[in-house]
């Protein structure tokens, strides 16, 4: 199988990058990412993997390798043709389906530019420099009438929308927001989120949202209170969240709380990942994302730096991230294949009218309310052409086999690189070499060790180590071998190279160099914990 060219069994559609190759379950609804030899053995078929042009692996080793494909959900499900034929006669060039068009699914209404805090990373600039919308006279008000905002809603749900989020500023100081919320539900919306800051919140309000069947969204920063005082702009404000979401909890209303990573508390993420569990929330209702380059939120992006916030955090990516998907050696795709970007199908709608793509996509206004109508907007060329773009336009993304499967943001490519086809900067995936980025190398010092449910055998001095995680499985000549076999946590890597120096006598410079390239992919491919010195 090509470069580039993809193939059919059944329900798994395969696609080979410039290394690795995705399987996508269309069944199952879900991808995997699998080495060149996993790929190899799909092509051939399991019982004819002996005919195989292998990576120099030795019988022996390459029946035990067949042993812990079988385990794999994707080979386990395919017919037993394949199992005997493979797949080799059935690549194509293009995939097997035809994309569906962009119609509206999403909108943001921000109702309001007024907030009772001033966020350091607010992307719409909002806070108390906006005067409440009660407090202004009527001539001078920037916002949509509440008659407007129904109008939206009505012509938002004709044009085929489902899910509606009030936001702001903070849309709780917008008075007719129940109001509103009523009306999203008679015009059949099924899903309604409110994003607040959950600084107000009276038992009465939380009473109506618990009956009419809303969810609540909200930004929290740190367990830490002076430090989330300080990002809100308000002290007093972590206190008055945390009451906020106590109540929320107490209602039994949805919630999901995002960690907004910037300068002051990027290191504060895991304490306050379980500072939030010990207030009831439980691990999905918590997610995470580093500062958009967004309104005011562009300054503190440039403090943090790309480098900073591909190395600071001790998870992976938060689901709104295209790397989830490699870290954990599979993802999901709704409805099969993934035809367009994150923005597709949806808009955002401010307070003065102007309408874009996504909240973060501030430049790129396609249209404006009242002036135009949405269903014009909607199906205007600036935002039907920015609808269908694909990661098949993509610089770099349109040679990975992960791009049918990929959650992607060209938001966050156009404000971060100002080019809208750039790679996504917070994706580490690089597909050229198959491996997860990590800037700055492995220091000599460092210990390496195991990730602890992986599983290794030693076949005739190679080494076949088998990830029940994601049902990867590794090949190691006996140098690698040995190396993986030192990745104990008491060895540093400078230890590492002396072992392979003591037993080739080579060039100390090269083996120390080598030594650290395999280590590195070890780590890339998920097989060692994080370093420790």
């Amino acid at each position: 199988m090509g470069y580039g060219a993809c193939l059919t069994s059944g329900h798994i559609v395969a696609v080979k990058g410039p290394v690795n190759t995705a399987l996508y379950d269309l069944r199952q609804s879900k991808v995997y990412s699998v080495s060149t030899l996993m790929a190899e053995v799909l092509e051939c078929g399991l019982d004819g993997v002996k005919s195989c042009k292998t990576q120099s692996i030795r019988r022996e080793a390459l029946n035990v390798v067949k042993s812990y494909l079988e385990r794999h959900p994707v080979f386990a499900g395919l017919s037993d043709r394949w199992r005997t034929k493979g797949t080799s006669t059935q690549v194509v060039q293009t995939l097997p389906y035809a994309p569906r068009p962009a119609s509206l699914d999403f909108v943001w209404l921000e109702l309001t530019k007024s907030c009772n805090l001033f966020c350091a990373h607010c992307y719409e600039g909002a806070g108390t420099n906006h005067p409440h919308p009660d407090t202004l006279p009527s001539m001078e008000r920037e916002h949509i009438s509440l008659e407007q905002w129904k109008d939206i809603l009505a012509e938002g749900a004709q044009l085929g929308a489902k899910r509606v989020q009030f936001t702001g500023g903070e849309p709780t100081l917008y008075p007719g927001l129940m109001e509103l919320i009523e009306y999203a539900w008679s015009c059949r919306y099924r899903d309604i989120e409110v994003f607040t800051n959950a600084t107000r919140l009276e038992d009465s309000l939380l009473r109506q949202w618990a009956s009419s069947g809303v969810r609540v969204a909200l930004s929290f920063y740190s367990f830490d209170p002076e430090t989330h005082n300080k990002i809100t702009g308000r002290t007093g404000s972590f206190h008055q969240t945390v009451q906020g979401i106590r109540a929320i909890l107490a209602h039994n209303i949805p919630v999901r709380v995002a960690i907004v990573l910037m300068r002051d508390n990027l290191s504060h993420l895991t304490d306050t990942v379980e500072f939030l569990k010990g207030l009831g929330l439980e691990d999905k209702e918590i997610e995470w994302d580093y500062v958009r380059p967004t309104g005011r939120g562009e300054v503190e992006a440039a403090f943090m730096g790309r480098d900073v916030q591909s190395e600071a955090t001790p998870f992976g990516p938060s689901s709104l991230e295209a790397t989830s998907l490699f870290e954990e050696g599979q993802g999901t795709c709704d409805k099969g294949l993934i035809q367009g970007t994150c923005w597709k199908g949806k808009i955002a709608i401010s307070s003065d009218g102007n309408v874009y793509p996504c909240i973060f996509a501030r430049e790129k206004s396609v249209g404006k309310f009242p002036e135009m109508r949405l269903e014009e907007i909607i199906q205007g060329q600036d935002l039907q052409r920015l609808w269908k773009i694909t990661l098949e336009k993509v610089e770099i993304c349109r040679d990975c086999e992960m791009r049918y499967g990929c959650f992607d943001c060209r938001a966050l490519a156009q404000t971060t690189t100002g080019d809208l086809l750039s790679k996504n900067p917070h994706c580490q995936y690089n597909p050229y070499t198959g491996l997860m980025e990590r800037n700055g190398g492995l220091k000599m010092e460092e210990r390496p060790k195991k990730v602890g449910d992986i599983i290794d055998e030693i076949v005739e001095d190679e080494t076949i180590i088998y990830d029940p995680r994601n049902h990867h499985v590794h090949h190691l000549n006996p140098v690698a071998g040995v190396i993986w076999d030192l990745c104990d946590g008491s060895h540093t890597t400078k230890d590492i190279a002396k072992e392979i120096i003591n037993v080739l006598e080579a060039d100390p410079s090269q083996v120390e160099g080598d030594v650290n390239k395999t280590i590195g992919e070890l780590h890339s491919k998920g097989l060692l914990e994080e370093v420790s010195k």
